[in-house]
């Protein structure tokens, strides 16, 4: 029978990276701390910075923690309208936080960071509604999410004319999140087969191939690689030649994990619920191999984002019964400020369309 102080000692022990291949053993550790301590935030990058937005119902108020990837340093700053963050995007050096009143309620205003001049501005949606998922593509950015009477909606934001117009989904309802491959805006719903928009051509189609599941949505982008985890397994599809593959050393597959591309590589790390992990996954789309690291720190509920060639974990919690040992016990609740930064020392150049946005996920 394990003792309490055994099993911490286990789940708190630094482990040293576990490198194989080329993938993780480009990746190297540094880590950080944020100036308050958090789980399920909600994570996005603009410009050099990393920002990191606490859920109301947890914090004392709309706190974003800010880290700046120039100087090291940590900042906080405040949401400029108060609401609970689903779902972050960016376009380039400007970031989106979208998500549900305070109360969970409909909402019409995403907050909107811009990381050039560290100032807040509010943007007014053309409807109301809880936002759930969204992603940009190029000067784009595409919000999903549904109304009080249950019909979804989708919204996109021109970065050119600084507006915000509905994108009609006509047949298409309960969509639940939106994402990029390639050049094309995938839209994927509880009831239908997953939509693809095209924005040069304003047509829909529908998306070609294997991709039978309602639900069956992808997980992150890479380039023009859509890796897809469900099931037990790992399919990609590339965008480019229009065929699936399925993974050859497919990872421990998880349900829940925090994600973010670094050039071209898809790094999962943690998970976004209770469950405890310092495993680090990472797919590399060059040579389509997987391996893995660690983070410094197991624990749950982890967010992510990438600025640059670094992929930045921050935050989590340690809060759960154990069910391996005997009797069980309770893990002493743990609520982190730290921060794991993995930088790519041989980042590769990929296509242009890799996922800029969450799809129905909290990270960035």
């Amino acid at each position: 029978m394990k003792s309490m102080q055994s099993y911490c000692a286990m789940i708190f022990e630094k482990l040293e990276p576990r490198l194989q291949l080329s993938g993780a053993a480009d990746l190297v550790r540094s880590t950080a701390v944020l100036p308050e301590i958090g789980s399920d935030l909600a994570a996005v990058t603009a410009g050099p910075r990393a920002l990191f937005a606490h859920d109301t119902m947890f914090s004392s108020g709309p706190l974003v923690d800010v880290y700046d990837t120039t100087t090291g340093l940590s900042s906080t700053t405040q949401l400029p309208q108060p609401l609970r963050v689903f779902t972050t995007t960016h376009i380039g050096s400007k970031a989106f936080f979208a998500g549900s009143a305070e109360s969970g309620g409909d909402i019409g205003i995403v907050d909107i960071y811009d990381g050039g001049a560290g100032t807040w501005s509010v943007g007014t949606l053309p409807q109301k509604g809880i936002i759930l998922s969204s992603a940009t593509l190029a000067n784009e950015a595409f919000f999903v999410g549904s109304n009080q009477a249950g019909r979804s909606f989708a919204i996109v934001y021109d970065d050119r004319t600084h507006t915000f117009s509905s994108l009609p989904l006509r047949k298409y309802n309960s969509v639940f999140a939106v994402g990029v491959i390639g050049t094309q805006v995938i839209f994927s719903s509880s009831f239908d087969k997953p939509m693809v928009y095209d924005p040069r051509m304003r047509r829909f189609s529908m998306l070609p191939g294997r991709a039978t599941n309602p639900n069956f949505v992808p997980q992150v982008v890479v380039g023009t690689k859509a890796i897809f985890k469900h099931e037990g397994v790992v399919d990609i599809y590339d965008s480019v030649l229009g065929k699936w593959s399925r993974s050859p050393t497919p990872p421990s597959v998880r349900i829940g994990q925090s994600y973010v591309v670094v050039g071209s590589k898809a790094i999962f790390g943690g998970f976004v619920f209770d469950a405890v992990t310092d495993v680090v996954d990472v797919y590399d789309s060059v040579n389509g191999q997987w391996s893995t690291t660690s983070l410094s720190v197991a624990r749950g509920r982890v967010s992510a984002t990438s600025v640059g060639n670094q992929a930045i974990f921050a935050g989590g919690i340690i809060d759960q019964d154990s069910a391996t040992t005997s009797p069980p016990i309770t893990i002493p609740r743990q609520v982190f400020n730290t921060v794991d930064i993995f930088t790519d020392t041989a980042p590769s150049p990929v296509l242009s369309g890799g996922l800029t946005g969450n799809i129905g996920h909290r990270n960035q």
